[in-house]
This record gives C-alpha cells, sequence and structure tokens, in this order.
C-alpha cells in the first residue's frame, strides 16, 4: 500500500493594524561547482573489507564555494556489486544560496570485478618447483642483466597528466634495480623506449585491454613493462601465467613509489605478504606452517593483509588488533615491498630475494637481448686528475678516478687495485649503468721525501674491456718541509652531460691544502656565466679541504666545455680542473614549463620562514623553457609527507610566452602540523596546459618545534653487518640530522653477533679533521662501536651508562672517510625505538 503524506493547512486570519509592506528581501545568489571525481576506472576486490578499504579512496569530493554542512554526498553499490557510483547534491535548503553550474560532474561511477586468489591469473604456482639451496649465499652468485622493454601510453594527441618523462624513468629504475641489487639483478632497458598513442590503453579499464594491447606492442623473451595514464590498477604476471608482461598504473606510481618493484616481484614470483595458499591455508603467527601457506616463506611474518590507514599508520607503525587461528596477535613488516602497507614499502627479505634470484635464473632463463634493437656493448672509460703534486709526509690527500660506461649495456667492476701502496682505492665492487659515470677516490699517504708512482687497474665485465683501457697512471710526490708552505690541489668531476635549456644540474670539487701553512682563494673564474658556485673566496686551511658546489645552467643549445680556474696565494700546486656540459632542448616546436621559484605570502608571524604549527600560503613561479606558447595553464600540487595538510592546491596561470616566468593567480595554502620536525618537505606538481602535461618537484625547508637538529625517518633501516651499508647513500648518515625509527621489529632481519648482540649497521663519512659527537637514544640500554675497516677491530666503543641514552665524542683526524657505526640494545628487545646523531 503506497504510503500518502498530507500537508494540514492552517488559515489564520491575518490582522492589519495600519502596517506597510516590507520591500522583499533580495538574496545574491551565489555561483559555485560543486563535484565528484574518481582515480580509477575499475576496482579489483578480493573481500568486504578489501572493497570498502579501494572505494575509500578512490572518489574526491569538491564542495566548490559551499560548506560540508550544506551538501549531501552518497556512495552506493548496486545490488550486483559490479558498480559503484558516488554523488553530490545541495541539501535542500541551501538550492536556492547556490547555483551550481555544471550538473555533469555530479556523479561518477567505477565498474567493480571481484577477484580471488583462486583466479588462474594470480594464482601461485605450486611452491614444489622451487629448489632455492643453491641461492642461500647470494653473494656468491654472478651478476647478471635482465632486458626490460619499456611501453609509454600516452593520450591520442600524445600527452597526458601522467606521462613518465625518461628522467622519471630513469630514476625509478635507478631504485628498482639497487633493491634487487642483492639478488644480483641488473634490469636493462631494452633498445628505444615505446611510445603508445591511444587513449583507450592510457584509461585502460580492465584486463582484455592489456591483453588486447599486449598482443600488439609486446616483444618476446624480455619483460614487457607498461606505463599508462590511470584507470585500472597496476597487476603482474607469474611464470606460470606463461606471459612476461606487467603493467604500472602511472598515477599510482607517482605516489606509492615501490610499485613498479612490487609488479616485478610478482613477475618472479613473489606473492603478496598477505597470499593465502589455495585460498584455505593461512599462514599462523608461529609460522608452522610458512612453508605451505602465506606466500610460502618462512622469513616474512604472517600478514592480516595490511592497509595503511586502516591497520597502519602514517609512520608506518603496524596499529591493526588483527589475531590469527591460535589467537596470536600479528606482527606483521609494513615496509616489505610485497605487502599493502603502500606508502611504506622499501625492503625485501633474504628470502624473498632467493626467490627471485632463482625465478630469473633458472625459471625466466629464457629472457635475453636477442630480440633488443639499438644495443649495444657496456663500453669501460677511465679519466680523472690522479697526479698528485706535492703532498706533506704523513698527510693523505685523495683524487677522483672516474669509471665511465659509454655503452648501454651495464658493467661490473670486481676489483680495483694499485701497483704501489702509497696509492689506495676507496671502494672495490660495484655496478656501473649505460651511460652512467662512477667516481672512486683515490688517496695518497706518502711517507718518505720522493717521487711516487703507480698503476691502477680495474677488473671489470665490460665488453670492450682490455689492459689499456682498464688501468691508468697515478703519480704524486712527498716532500717534507719544516718550513712553512702551503700547496693547492684540486680534485672532482665536473663532467655535467646534457642538461635541458633553462633547467639546472649541479656537481662538486674540492679545494685543498696539502701542505702546513693556510693560503686564500681570491676568486674563482668559470669559462661560461651558465656555471656559478657556492664558494668563490676564502681561506683554505691545511688537511682542512673545501668543498665547492657548482651549478649548471644554460641559456643555449650548445656545449659549455673549458677549465676552472681558482686564484689563490698558495706556495705551489695545481688549480685548475677540467669543465663540459651540452645546453639541449629536446622540446623544438613546444612548450616546456618547469618548476623555476617559490615565495611566502603569508605566514602566522610574517617572519617568512615556514615553521611548525603554522598556516602558509605561498606562490610557485613557473618558467617556459620551450619555443611556443602554453595556454590555459593549471599547476596541481601535492606532498605525502604527514606532517603537512594542503588545503589549497590547485591554481591558475596566465597564458607563457617561450622564455616567460609567471607567478600564478591566488595563493596556494597548507598547514604544518605542531610537532612537525625540522627537515625539508618534497612537494611534487603536475603542470597540465593545453599543449601537454609535465610533472616536477620542489623543496620547501621546514622550521621544526624542537629548534634543534632536523629529524629524519629513516626510511633505510640500519643493515644486518657492516659490509651490507655498500656504497650506497641510502645507508650513510648525514652529519648534524637526528635519525629515528619506532617500534622497529627486528626478529629475522638483524642477526646475533660473536658477542650475543644484535648489531644495526649504519656509516657516515667525516668532512674533515675534527671532533664528532656521537648520540644514541633508544628504548633499551645502548651501546656502539666504531670501525674504519668492516671485520677489524672497532676503534672505540661506548657503552657506559644503563640509561637509554649514550653520548661521546672523539677526535677524528681523517677528511673524506667512511666510518662504520654498530649499535645495539643490551636489553635485546625485539621492538625498537632509536634515534642516532652524529654532530660535528
Amino acid at each position: 500500500m503506497m504510503n500518502k503524506k498530507y500537508l494540514l493547512l492552517l488559515v489564520l486570519p491575518l490582522l492589519y493594524f495600519g502596517c506597510t509592506e516590507d520591500e522583499p528581501i533580495e538574496v545574491e545568489v551565489i555561483n559555485t561547482d560543486i563535484s565528484v571525481s574518481k582515480n580509477q576506472n575499475e576496482i579489483f576486490w578480493i573481500d568486504e573489507d578489501d572493497l570498502n578499504n579501494q572505494i575509500a579512496n578512490s572518489f574526491t569530493f569538491n564542495f566548490g564555494n559551499a560548506q560540508a554542512n550544506e551538501i549531501t554526498t552518497t556512495v552506493e553499490i548496486n545490488e550486483n556489486n559490479t558498480e559503484v557510483t558516488a554523488s553530490i547534491s545541495l541539501k535542500p535548503e541551501f538550492q536556492d544560496k547556490y547555483s551550481d553550474s555544471n550538473l555533469s560532474n555530479n556523479t561518477a561511477t567505477i565498474t567493480l570485478t571481484q577477484t580471488s586468489l583462486e583466479d588462474p591469473t594470480i594464482t601461485p604456482p605450486s611452491p614444489s618447483i622451487y629448489d632455492l639451496s643453491a641461492y642461500d649465499d647470494l653473494s656468491s652468485l654472478d651478476p647478471i642483466d635482465v632486458p626490460m622493454k619499456i611501453h609509454i601510453v600516452r593520450t591520442n594527441s600524445g600527452g597526458g597528466n601522467f606521462v613518465l618523462s625518461e628522467i622519471e624513468l630513469n630514476n625509478y629504475l635507478s631504485q628498482l634495480n639497487e633493491d634487487f641489487a642483492p639478488a644480483k639483478l641488473n634490469f636493462v632497458i631494452c633498445g628505444d623506449i615505446n611510445y603508445i598513442n591511444n587513449s583507450n590503453y592510457y584509461d585502460l579499464d580492465d584486463n582484455n585491454q592489456e591483453d588486447e594491447m599486449g598482443n600488439t606492442y609486446d616483444i618476446e623473451n624480455v619483460i614487457n613493462v607498461y606505463f599508462y595514464g590511470q584507470g585500472a590498477t597496476s597487476r603482474g604476471h607469474f611464470s606460470h601465467d606463461g606471459i612476461d608482461r606487467f603493467r604500472v598504473n602511472t598515477s599510482q606510481l607517482l605516489v606509492r613509489e615501490s610499485v613498479f618493484q612490487h609488479e616485478l616481484g610478482h613477475y618472479l614470483d613473489l606473492y603478496h605478504t598477505h597470499e593465502i595458499w589455495n585460498n584455505t591455508n593461512i599462514e599462523l603467527v608461529e609460522r608452522s606452517n610458512c612453508s605451505t601457506a602465506g606466500d610460502l616463506l618462512c622469513d616474512t611474518p604472517a600478514d592480516p593483509r595490511l592497509r595503511t590507514g586502516v591497520n597502519v599508520n602514517n609512520f608506518c607503525n603496524y596499529i591493526g588488533n588483527e589475531i590469527d587461528a591460535n589467537g596470536d596477535s600479528y606482527t606483521p613488516l609494513t615496509d616489505n615491498i610485497m605487502s599493502y602497507a603502500t606508502q611504506c614499502r622499501t625492503e625485501f627479505t633474504e628470502e624473498q630475494l632467493e626467490r627471485v634470484a632463482f625465478v630469473a635464473r633458472e625459471v625466466r632463463s629464457y629472457l635475453s637481448f636477442d630480440n633488443c634493437s639499438n644495443i649495444s656493448l657496456s663500453e669501460i672509460q677511465l679519466s680523472g686528475d690522479i697526479d698528485f703534486d706535492n703532498v706533506l709526509i704523513g698527510q693523505t690527500e685523495t683524487r677522483i678516478l672516474t669509471i665511465e660506461n659509454t655503452g648501454n649495456e651495464s658493467f661490473n667492476v670486481t676489483n680495483i687495485t694499485s701497483s704501489n701502496p702509497a696509492f689506495t682505492i676507496v671502494g672495490s665492487s660495484i655496478t656501473v649503468q649505460p651511460n652512467t659515470t662512477v667516481e672512486i677516490p683515490i688517496q695518497f699517504a706518502p711517507t718518505q721525501e720522493q717521487s711516487y708512482s703507480g698503476v691502477i687497474t680495474i677488473d671489470n665485465t665490460a665488453n670492450n674491456a682490455n689492459s689499456s683501457n682498464s688501468t691508468i697512471q697515478v703519480t704524486g710526490t712527498g716532500f717534507s718541509n719544516t718550513n712553512n708552505f702551503s700547496n693547492i690541489s684540486v680534485t672532482g668531476n665536473l663532467n655535467f652531460g646534457n642538461v635541458e635549456v633553462g633547467q639546472s644540474a649541479t656537481e662538486t670539487f674540492v679545494i685543498n691544502n696539502t701542505g702546513n701553512e693556510s693560503f686564500a682563494v681570491s676568486s674563482i673564474n668559470f669559462p661560461s656565466s651558465a656555471y656559478t658556485a657556492n664558494f668563490t673566496a676564502g681561506t683554505i686551511n691545511p688537511s682542512s679541504p673545501q668543498e665547492v658546489i657548482v651549478t649548471f645552467q644554460p641559456t643555449n643549445e650548445q656545449s659549455y666545455n673549458g677549465t676552472v680556474t681558482i686564484n689563490h696565494n698558495a706556495d705551489g700546486g695545481n688549480n685548475t680542473i677540467s669543465i663540459s656540459g651540452n645546453g639541449t632542448n629536446t622540446n623544438t616546436g613546444q612548450p616546456n614549463l618547469i618548476y623555476n621559484d617559490y615565495r611566502i605570502t603569508s605566514d602566522d608571524n610574517n617572519n617568512e620562514i615556514v615553521e611548525a604549527g603554522e598556516d602558509i600560503d605561498f606562490d610557485i613561479q613557473l618558467q617556459n623553457t620551450g619555443n611556443t606558447t602554453a595556454t590555459n595553464i593549471e599547476v596541481i600540487i601535492d606532498t605525502s609527507d604527514p606532517d603537512i595538510n594542503i588545503s589549497d592546491n590547485d591554481r591558475i596561470y596566465d597564458d607563457m610566452p617561450a622564455g616567460d616566468l609567471e607567478w600564478n593567480g591566488g595563493d596556494f595554502d597548507f598547514q604544518v602540523s605542531s610537532s612537525c620536525p625540522t627537515k625539508t618537505v618534497t612537494f611534487t606538481m603536475q603542470i597540465i596546459s593545453d599543449q601537454g602535461s609535465w610533472t616536477d618537484t620542489f623543496t620547501i625547508n621546514v622550521q621544526g618545534a624542537n629548534n634543534g637538529l632536523p629529524q629524519v625517518y629513516a626510511t633505510y633501516s640500519p643493515r644486518d653487518s657492516c659490509s651490507a651499508t655498500g656504497s650506497s647513500d641510502d645507508y650513510r648518515l648525514d652529519l648534524n640530522t637526528i635519525y629515528y625509527r619506532t617500534n622497529w621489529n627486528i626478529d629475522n632481519i638483524i642477526g646475533y653477533g660473536s658477542d650475543g648482540r644484535r648489531g644495526m649497521w649504519y656509516r657516515f663519512t667525516t668532512t674533515s679533521a675534527g671532533d664528532y659527537t656521537i648520540t644514541l637514544n633508544m628504548n633499551g640500554n645502548p651501546g656502539y662501536e666504531l670501525y674504519t675497516v668492516c671485520g677489524a677491530a672497532p676503534i672505540a666503543t661506548r657503552d657506559a651508562s644503563n640509561g637509554n641514552s649514550e653520548t661521546a665524542t672523539y677526535t677524528i683526524n681523517a677528511a673524506n672517510t667512511d666510518i662504520y657505526i654498530r649499535f645495539y640494545d643490551n636489553n635485546d628487545n625485539s621492538n625498537v625505538d632509536f634515534g642516532i646523531a652524529i654532530e660535528h
């Protein structure tokens, strides 16, 4: 029976007492545009929790000029769970107040596709095929190169808001190779990048579209990687699928940098850490079934299915209360790349690395470069000024040997030796990527007043390696002078390579004083005004090298080569260094919009310094380094920093002719949390115009609430051994910076040493001789040791108190030297909180 609603009208007599009728009040209608948008076209979901979590992160509501209490928003799933629709509208009582100028964007619909672990596209192969016994010592493996064909999908016009530049691609590939390096795998781009201009594939809808695209563009016997703009989520294929392909949603990649590594992990038969074998066998926390359940690995703790913002907080701490079938609470790895803690993923475990090493060599051994066009052999080339001139006996001077790979296939340096013990090498085993250089410090420490000479030999796997191009002469002179004497030497590599016109790059060189008396630098001459330096004059004291940062910003498409001359009053030495760089312009006939500068327009105390707890208004200046005018320009900014809340992220710019500089109209706006430490915040920019789109980044320094040293979350966790800190900057601590981690579970990550302690390793590099103060705070009873050589005895040990802090100052009489620090908790806590700082 239909319910009827009746409105009772009470007619009351109106009594007029000689009053006049009021003039009608004119109400101004406010124009606005409320809307709802989606960030993908299809959601693949497993269970109800998964579906709800993905929906919550898929729609964005824009209230325009209206207030939240004046708006109604709904999200509804249809009866058969195949579509979800979000809508936005003005509440009835406010529909006369506003005029919504565009009703077409008041709804958004996403297709829903339920999947399961029984789906053959994601079901793991049988664990019986894996015999990893030969892979339990990864260090004994020979490195291998693996071909990877890159396909970048754009819109029909060759544009799109989410299109990787070659620089961005190379950065992502470099990080991917670093993460897979312990498995001795190096992924090399196969031939030229394949650009696909197809709007349907750019907005990828489903797996059928992926298969259609792959059937058209896949190259046989290489890994095909498709970077498409948006739509369907990223997806990999296991080896049993018989498909050499995986896809990466670029809009996801820009906010979840580990997506690339995650999908390649699937391709190499790594499963999610929350995987359920055959959809029935759930891994137990105590791991008795770890080899047959979960991800089939026993050094990845049981995972209840991590979700950032649900059971993992912004500090990458697990905050869930899930329990397993035995009633045990989970202690998962939130930083594991194969988890769903999407903002925290940085690490593989040892067994995961063993599996990918096995699959690449045994299961997918057919991968080859045979079908890669434009592949040339790796080629080694040596350069550098390693003629040391005069060095005072008892002192050490460092110069740089540059190893360059002029080919487009990587090669490995397995050892570097010197024929004369007066010359020593810092570093030995490295991988040199295509078209890159690696700097190797060579140190000269004379013991007698005489001339020294020797040969530096580089053992390497480059295809053109021979005794001529893999060796280089080194010379130097030791002197003893009881009188005052100053001696200048210059070291470094100022080869900038290609830099886009209007953009900039930096390199460094060092001014050394190898004498025993100070000298003055009066000026530094460069061959072109395209080069500038942060240091041009000052005093150089003995054994106190001065680092000079050189910025190259070309203004024309040309070469900028020549010599840098340091003007000085030293008694002797070498005062020049070669410099080279090329200005390039790859945007012929197109605009090219880049970030140029920012300015603070308003802050709470009007000191133009961004501080914790403040509301900041600021402008961003763009530069058009292209050759034509850019029109209808919009900039959208974002940041993943949890201490920053952006409230106004979208601004419009006037049209920009070639070469123009332009500030935005209106202000960008963000708020800094009151507990924000001192740090540098990185923002990303999406720059959109009628002619194309670009991405860029910029940084803003924040003065933290502590008013002390900057505090940095230790994204890269400490290593399990001294040698594992390697040559990567990821495990090198910057001076005068606090590095911290909280609630870091070190079980099955950090092993016990011979002293019965679980030692955690980092390293730092001295900048000059002098005092270094080391402070360590832990949630237990901390101690630490310092080493100059891995495997040798410690040069210092600090374990003096029973409290939770250790501080000591040490005099280190060596510059540019790596010091290894091993720290530990005498209480042997499994969940570790630490803060460590080296001040100088």
